[in-house]
């Protein structure tokens, strides 16, 4: 199975271009106010114009009134919604449309948490006190060494082009999702780490 990638916390245009051009997936745009790759709705409608029609576009929200997250999507044409924050079943359902909901795999985690959720894919990642998001942090994917069965994992958290390799080895996951893994600085993609981190996929297929 292909693995898909997606470079989510994009802020600059340039950095959704050289996206698409390498091949990605999907690109995540963060709408999670005090998060240093925040962007306003308006900004964000600027920088998805002309992208290519196939280049599936993630809007990822918190603990957001699921009225406003279907505003957004609706507003912005977006493919899927990311829900990263303490989202109930019920919160994640009233959302509607396609859901990737986040799950963080502390020491107590049970996969079966993942079965009350309604959503097209679980996105995994480490958690880290006080901050949403992996912040390049890896948790142990033994953990998850073959993935979850009837779930479509997407694997984040701490990947970079020399380790997604590896991630896959362990867990086969539907995805990868990499954003701090090819920055030079937040919020600042470097396209030689977008591409090395491509590559990296690809061969890990091979």
């Amino acid at each position: 199975m292909r693995v898909r990638v997606k470079f989510c916390g994009m802020t600059r245009q340039e950095d959704l271009d050289s996206a698409a051009e390498l091949g990605a997936d999907a690109v995540g745009l963060v709408f999670v106010p005090g998060t240093p790759r925040c962007l306003e709705v308006s900004r964000a409608r600027e920088l998805l114009r002309g992208l290519p029609p196939l280049l599936a576009r993630v809007g990822v929200f918190a603990d957001e009134d699921p009225m406003r997250v279907r505003r957004v999507r609706e507003d912005l044409g977006l493919t899927a919604v990311q829900l990263h924050g303490s989202e109930s079943p019920g919160n994640c359902a009233a959302v509607g449309g396609v859901r990737i909901k986040t799950f963080r795999v502390r020491e107590d985690w049970d996969a079966a948490a993942l079965a009350a959720y309604d959503c097209e894919a679980c996105l995994l990642e480490a958690p880290l006190h006080g901050v949403l998001g992996g912040g390049g942090v890896a948790f142990d994917w033994q953990r998850i060494r073959g993935g979850v069965p009837g779930r479509r994992i997407v694997l984040a958290g701490g990947l970079t082009p020399e380790n997604v390799g590896r991630a896959i080895a362990v867990v086969r996951p539907y995805a990868v999702d990499v954003s701090s893994g090819i920055e030079s600085e937040v919020g600042v993609k470097d396209r030689h780490l977008m591409e090395a981190f491509i590559q990296a996929v690809r061969e890990s297929h091979a």
